[in-house]
C-alpha cells in the first residue's frame, strides 16, 4: 500500500513539476518582451540620472567627478568607486560620490559642496 501511496505521489509531483515549468516558460516569453519594450525608458531615465550627477558632482576645477576616477585633496589621493543621487520616495537632492583612500580599505561619502575642495589627478571613469 505504501509503494502505491508513493507512486501516486511521485506522479502527482512529475505532473506539477511540468505544469509549473511550462507556466515558467510562458512567462519568460512575456517578461522577455515586456523588457524588451521597457528597456529604452530605462535608459533614458539613467542619462538624465547621469547627466544630474555630471552637473553637480564636480571638482575644484568644475569637470564632472566619476566613478573610477582618482581625485586629490590636500595632497591625499582618493578613488572614486561609486557616485549616485539619494532616493526614498522621490529624490532628495543629495548626490554623491563613495571614495576610498588610496591604501586604505574605508569607504567615505564626498558630498557636492565637499567635492569642489578635490581635483581630478587620474581619469579612467567609464
Amino acid at each position: 500500500m505504501k509503494d502505491a501511496i508513493n507512486k501516486d505521489r511521485m506522479s502527482d509531483v512529475e505532473n506539477l513539476t511540468k505544469e509549473v515549468q511550462a507556466i515558467i516558460k510562458e512567462m519568460r516569453v512575456f517578461e522577455s518582451e515586456y523588457n524588451k519594450q521597457v528597456a529604452p525608458y530605462k535608459q533614458k531615465i539613467s542619462q538624465l540620472e547621469e547627466s544630474f550627477l555630471d552637473k553637480w558632482l564636480t571638482d575644484s576645477n568644475g569637470n564632472p567627478v566619476r566613478k573610477g576616477m582618482t581625485i586629490a585633496k590636500d595632497g591625499r589621493m582618493y578613488y572614486v568607486t561609486d557616485r549616485y543621487q539619494q532616493i526614498l520616495m522621490q529624490y532628495l537632492g543629495n548626490p554623491r560620490v563613495i571614495a576610498v583612500a588610496v591604501g586604505r580599505k574605508t569607504e567615505i561619502e564626498i558630498r557636492t559642496v565637499d567635492l569642489k575642495e578635490y581635483t581630478i589627478v587620474e581619469n579612467e571613469s567609464k
